[in-house]
């Protein structure tokens, strides 16, 4: 049954939504858990990744590699960590795509208004 008459529950409707996402909400898309360390040293769940942030990669062929950040890509909804990686025929170093959602945050970068965001996250 559903209970939220102002949210569609069609399938084709939520991956317009999901495709056609702005970058604010990209951001909020891109969250990752902490670890339960950090979770009971800061008192929230989740947070949206950052460059500089270390993480672990929880899930695949890179399990249990712990690295930094080096990009997130929201437009394809991908994490760049400093440990992920292949070196190409020429030597360059290219960097694998992980989602956030098999990444787990070790420690926090306290760059910025991260804060702020923490706080904020914690009001509501």
């Amino acid at each position: 049954m559903k209970l939220n008459t102002s949210i569609s529950s069609s399938r084709r409707k939520q991956r317009k939504k999901h495709f056609n996402a702005k970058s604010t909400d990209l951001t909020k898309q891109m969250t990752a858990p902490l670890s339960k360390a950090l979770k009971e040293e800061i008192g929230i769940k989740r947070i949206p990744v950052r460059p500089n942030d270390i993480v672990l990669v929880r899930v695949g062929k890179y399990k249990k590699t712990e690295g930094k950040v080096v990009k997130v890509n929201r437009i394809a909804r991908k994490i760049c960590v400093e440990g992920v990686s292949i070196t190409k025929k020429d030597g360059a170093v290219r960097y694998l795509g992980v989602h956030p959602s098999n990444l787990s945050i070790v420690r926090l970068s306290m760059e910025y208004d991260r804060n702020k965001v923490i706080e904020k996250i914690k009001g509501q």
